[in-house]
């Protein structure tokens, strides 16, 4: 459904909504009530949503477009986090804990955030319990940790992004795919030549 947000700019929230669904129980009148929460912001390739040694104060849902999140390794960008239009991203750790981000959060390419920040959230639970739910963002970004994180072989890493997130290796070059996954780029292409 398309709607008018406070900035003037014609949003269709169809997809925030089917995103703020799966993660609890919400009646139409707490949709409303989370849309007014959020404010819109238009990026370019490039923008910083979080800086290294920030501390993150907000939720960005990607309407359109594509973020990554990532530390220095000497002079490389080491990719923590990819995300995808209608995904959440944010820096959990520093957001739960509210202390200096460790990464740093940049827009791949042009992309349209609704920004949920951590008062709003806070305003909302005031209002009401329901809202609660929205910790599931959270736990949205502690998935990749699971997976990506443990032992599993590079083929496997790169099966399951397959299978799971498949629009990243549609969006992202191999040299980033590679430093996600924490597999060096030969050996990405190896995979994908096998394949």
């Amino acid at each position: 459904m398309a709607k008018r947000n406070p900035s003037n700019h014609w949003l269709d929230y169809t997809n925030f909504n089917k995103s703020i669904h799966s993660l609890g129980y919400f009646t139409d009148a707490d949709v409303a009530l989370l849309q007014k929460e959020t404010s819109y912001k238009k990026l370019r390739k490039g923008d910083v949503l979080l800086n290294k040694g920030e501390v993150c104060s907000a939720a960005f849902y990607l309407l359109s477009g594509s973020a990554y999140q990532f530390d220095f390794d000497d002079v490389d960008e080491k990719i923590i986090e990819l995300h995808t239009e209608n995904e959440w991203c944010l820096n959990t750790f520093s957001f739960i804990n509210q202390q200096p981000s460790k990464t740093c959060l940049k827009v791949y390419d042009d992309a349209e955030v609704l920004v949920l920040s951590i008062h709003s959230i806070h305003a909302l639970v005031a209002k009401s319990q329901v809202f609660l739910q929205l910790g599931k963002i959270l736990d949205l970004a502690k998935d990749r940790t699971h997976f990506f994180d443990t032992s599993a072989t590079p083929a496997s890493k790169y099966l399951h992004l397959q299978q799971t997130r498949p629009r990243l290796i549609q969006k992202f070059p191999q040299k980033m795919i590679a430093s996600y996954l924490k597999i060096a780029p030969e050996t990405l292409s190896r995979i994908r030549s096998n394949r």
